[in-house]
C-alpha cells in the first residue's frame, strides 16, 4: 500500500509547485498610491527588480546609489506632483479627491488591486470619479501596467461639456527627464513634442531609463489607446512632451525643452454630456519587457498598441549603433501583415550622437493566437519575438 501514499504525495508536490509558479506570475511588478488629494503615484516593487536583474538589464543595489527604492514611475511616489483637471463649460477646475472617498475595489481574477475616488460638485450638478488599476500587460502576461480610468457623470437637468486634462511627472526608474521614444518619430524624443491632434497622436510612448539597449534598466510604456474591454473612453485630443512646469500650471500646459526634468500632459477630446450621461477617458502607464539580441550592434523589439483581432499595432526595431546605409526587415507570419505602405525592409536614418535608432511598423491584426514576428538587420543580425493576439 506504500504507492497510493507515495503517488498522493506527487501530486501534492506538483500542485504546490503549479501554485507558486501561478503565484509567481500575478506577483505584481507595479504599484502606486495616492497624496491625499487623490493624486497617484508608480513605482516598482521588489518582484520588478528581481525581474530587472534577472534580465542582466542593470546591477543597481537594491535600495542604494542612484535607485530609491526599487525605483519608481513618476516623480514622488504618491502622485503629489501629477494633477488632473477637468475643463466644464469652459472653466477649468483642478480636480481634488476628498480622502474620505477613496474605496478600494473587489480585486478581479487576473487583475491586481484597485482602487476608486470620488468627487461631486452640488453646484453644477455633476459627479467624477477615478479608478486606477494593476492590470496584465499587453504582451508580458505579467501584472505590470496601471490603468487610470476618469469618469464623469451629469446630474443635472441641461447639456454640459466637459473634458479631462492629466499632467503625469515622468520618472524612469533612477533617472528623470530621459528621452522618450515615439512611434514613426526620427530618433530619440530629448526636447519637447507637441501632437496636436487626434490623428498624429502615436499609440504609445516609451522610455528607457538607460540609453543603451544591452543595459537598458527600466523600460516605461505609456499607452494612449487602450482596449474596449475596460471601458469606452473618449479620444486624447492632444499629448505634450514637456518640461515639467510646476503643480500649479493651470490648464493650458507651457511647451518647453524638458532637459532634466520631463512630463506627459494628455488632453481629451471635449464633448456635450446630456442629463444621466456620463464622459469617460483612460490611459495606461507600466512596464515593457523588450526582447533583445546578444552582444554589441544588435537590435531591440518593442510593441505597443491594443492586440484584438481586427485592430492595428505597433512594432518597432531598436537599432544600435545604427551607421549610415543600414537597415532592417520583417518577416510576418499569416494572420499578420503590414496595414500601411511602409515597406517591410527599411533603412535605419543616422542621427549623429544618439546611441540608436528606431524603426516602426504598423501592422495589421487578422488572426488571434501567438504569433512569431522575426526582425532581421543588415548587419547579419537576427530577432524573433512571439506576440500575443486575444
Amino acid at each position: 500500500m506504500k504507492f497510493p501514499r507515495l503517488f498522493f504525495i506527487c501530486l501534492i508536490f506538483l500542485f504546490s509547485r503549479f501554485s507558486i509558479g501561478q503565484e509567481a506570475k500575478k506577483t505584481p511588478l507595479v504599484d502606486f498610491n495616492f497624496d491625499p488629494n487623490g493624486n497617484f503615484g508608480v513605482s516598482l516593487t521588489e518582484e520588478s527588480y528581481k525581474l530587472l536583474q534577472k534580465q542582466n538589464f542593470g546591477n543597481v543595489p537594491i535600495g542604494k546609489g542612484i535607485r530609491d527604492g526599487y525605483g519608481r514611475l513618476t516623480f514622488a511616489e504618491n502622485g503629489s506632483t501629477n494633477n488632473l483637471m477637468t475643463m466644464i463649460d469652459g472653466v477649468a477646475i483642478n480636480v481634488k479627491f476628498p480622502v474620505s472617498s477613496f474605496r478600494e475595489l473587489e480585486q478581479v481574477d487576473g487583475e491586481g488591486k484597485s482602487w476608486k475616488n470620488f468627487y461631486s460638485d452640488k453646484t453644477v450638478g455633476i459627479d467624477i470619479s477615478q479608478t486606477v488599476k494593476i492590470v496584465e500587460g499587453e504582451q508580458s502576461g505579467n501584472l505590470d501596467t496601471v490603468i487610470a480610468k476618469f469618469s464623469l457623470t451629469n446630474n443635472s437637468r441641461k447639456n454640459h461639456s466637459f473634458s479631462f486634462r492629466y499632467m503625469l511627472d515622468t520618472f524612469i526608474g533612477s533617472n528623470d527627464g530621459v528621452p522618450f521614444t515615439i512611434p514613426n518619430f526620427n530618433g530619440l524624443c530629448n526636447t519637447f513634442a507637441n501632437f496636436n491632434t487626434t490623428s498624429v497622436i502615436p499609440e504609445y510612448i516609451e522610455a528607457l531609463e538607460f540609453p543603451n539597449l544591452a543595459n537598458p534598466g527600466t523600460v516605461a510604456h505609456l499607452g494612449t489607446v487602450v482596449s474596449a474591454k475596460h471601458g469606452n473612453f473618449a479620444p486624447m485630443s492632444q499629448v505634450l512632451l514637456t518640461a515639467w512646469p510646476g503643480i500649479n500650471c493651470g490648464w493650458l500646459v507651457p511647451i518647453d525643452p524638458f532637459r532634466r526634468d520631463s512630463a506627459i500632459v494628455m488632453y481629451w477630446k471635449p464633448a456635450i454630456v446630456k442629463p444621466g450621461e456620463s464622459y469617460e477617458c483612460a490611459f495606461s502607464y507600466g512596464l515593457q519587457p523588450l526582447t533583445k539580441s546578444v552582444g554589441a550592434n544588435g537590435i531591440a523589439i518593442s510593441t505597443g498598441g491594443v492586440f484584438e483581432k481586427g485592430k492595428n499595432a505597433i512594432i518597432i526595431a531598436y537599432v544600435d549603433q545604427p551607421k549610415i546605409g543600414d537597415f532592417v526587415t520583417l518577416d510576418l507570419p499569416e494572420g499578420l501583415k503590414i496595414s500601411t505602405k511602409t515597406p517591410v525592409k527599411q533603412k535605419v536614418k543616422y542621427i549623429p550622437g544618439q546611441p540608436y535608432g528606431q524603426v516602426t511598423w504598423q501592422i495589421k491584426l487578422e488572426e488571434d493566437g501567438m504569433k512569431k514576428v522575426t526582425i532581421s538587420r543588415s548587419n547579419g543580425v537576427s530577432l524573433s519575438k512571439e506576440i500575443r493576439v486575444r
